[in-house]
């Protein structure tokens, strides 16, 4: 949940909830299944999730400025289908970009990482394979981002880029979230055992 525009928003199944301080209200945003994750910057709202009908199973990112009339922007189209996932959306102030990590689950697992700076345009970085790999989380601030991968822990890498990150925090099934703001990094978990990083 986030808070932008004098509302508070989040994601769900088939759109997004607005909340004044009143009333709730829902917005659908058609191609939607699953809206797992939401970020404001740029003036923009953007919804990251899992597609469905015309779309597929795939990974969606929508956009809107006034959070009534959504765009797609971005479709990964297979191998990312009914197993796609997104981990995490995350908006970089200080580099004014949204980042989203995911992948996909299976045999064949996959971690990406998209990078826009408007929220309409994206890049792709980070693809790569192995087992046991699932990101769930990213935050960014100055030169750095780092990753929250499940059984590998927090990465630490200079660009969002997946495979030049390091484990900088172990006990990785026990780390639950992370985030940055005012200058620091925050994971949140059960026990954590760490290095410098």
């Amino acid at each position: 949940m986030i808070y932008a525009q004098g509302k508070w928003v989040f994601g769900s199944d088939h759109g997004v909830y607005y909340y004044d301080g009143n009333t709730w209200t829902r917005q659908p945003i058609y191609g939607l299944r699953h809206g797992y994750r939401v970020a404001y910057g740029n003036g923009r709202f953007v919804v990251a999730g899992v597609g469905f009908g015309d779309l597929g199973d795939g990974v969606v990112v929508f956009a809107s400025e006034n959070r009534t009339d959504w765009t797609l922007t971005h479709y990964r189209p297979d191998p990312y289908s009914s197993t796609a996932y997104v981990g995490d959306l995350f908006y970089d102030a200080e580099r004014g970009r949204f980042l989203v990590v995911g992948g996909t689950e299976g045999n064949n697992q996959t971690v990406f990482v998209l990078e826009s700076q408007d929220g309409t345009q994206w890049q792709v970085y980070g693809d790569g394979a192995g087992r046991d790999q699932r990101a769930v989380g990213i935050a960014c601030g100055g030169d750095t981002c780092f990753f929250q991968v499940s059984y590998k822990g927090i990465l630490r890498a200079s660009s969002p880029n997946i495979r030049e990150a390091s484990v900088v925090v172990g006990e990785p099934t026990d780390i639950f979230g992370l985030t940055y703001g005012n200058g620091k990094f925050v994971g949140v978990g059960k026990v954590i055992v760490s290095r410098s990083p």
